[in-house]
């Protein structure tokens, strides 16, 4: 399917990330990956619960339009949001778990990609460019994104992992939707934070044009190199080479 997926539990308890893949009754893809929060192994179950039901809510689509389906995606994500929020009540052991997510659905000609939290999702293109389609919806971006400090600041600010926005802290939540003709990408990818936030664009590029490693290769170089930068988070990655997607290669 030209599709890697990845996830380590890094130097960390537990592995609260948790990602998928689904197509639904029109062969349509949708990628999902979550990372969670919370005590005990809320975490865990919110990741978990969030990809399993949005995945179990898309198997049974058949959807045909774009305008159907981003509506299709904010009123499902919104109804997993529901069920994690409500888990949460119900259980004292889960109380305040929560999660992100970033997905990315694709259609004949386009992708869409949804986003709360601040997971990521990044494309390359033919000309070797890397771009990151979601903003973080974390305190730091916020005050980046109001002017009021600047990028370098933001990188280093102690409340830069403070998420304004995640599933399963209220009833309803926004979503991100970000559209992008499909054309021009080569390479789509998912990933939690224990990756972006240990990673440069310079060097997911040099990774990503390495010719002779192969998506496994490639995603678990990724992975590697973050480490090697420092991270001690769980990482997970959802790499999909879009041109042996369409050509239905492995």
């Amino acid at each position: 399917m030209g599709i890697q997926i990845d996830s380590f539990i890094g130097n960390r308890l537990s592995n609260e990330d948790y990602a998928d893949v689904f197509i639904n009754q029109q062969q349509q893809l949708m990628a999902v990956l979550c990372d969670g929060m919370g005590g005990h192994n809320g975490g865990e179950v919110a990741s978990r619960q969030a990809v399993e039901q949005l995945g179990d809510l898309w198997k049974t689509t058949e959807i045909t339009n774009q305008d159907e389906l981003t509506s299709w995606i904010t009123t499902s994500i919104n109804r997993v949001n529901a069920a994690i929020y409500q888990a949460g009540l119900e259980q004292s052991d889960l109380a305040g778990m929560g999660t992100t997510l970033v997905a990315m659905f694709c259609l004949e000609k386009t992708i869409i990609i949804a986003n709360v939290g601040d997971s990521r999702a990044y494309i390359v293109n033919r000309q070797h460019q890397v771009e990151q389609i979601t903003e973080d919806h974390s305190y730091a971006h916020e005050l980046f994104l109001r002017g009021e400090i600047t990028k370098q600041e933001e990188l280093n600010h102690q409340q830069r992992h403070m998420l304004t926005r995640s599933l399963g802290v209220g009833r309803t939540i926004e979503v991100d939707l970000f559209q992008k003709d499909l054309t021009d990408i080569r390479y789509v990818f998912l990933c939690s934070d224990g990756l972006s936030n240990n990673l440069s664009e310079s060097e997911i590029v040099s990774i990503l044009n390495q010719d002779t490693y192969s998506k496994a290769e490639k995603s678990q170089a990724l992975i590697d190199q973050s480490y090697k930068n420092g991270s001690n988070d769980n990482i997970s990655i959802v790499l999909m080479d879009m041109d042996q997607m369409q050509e239905g290669g492995s």
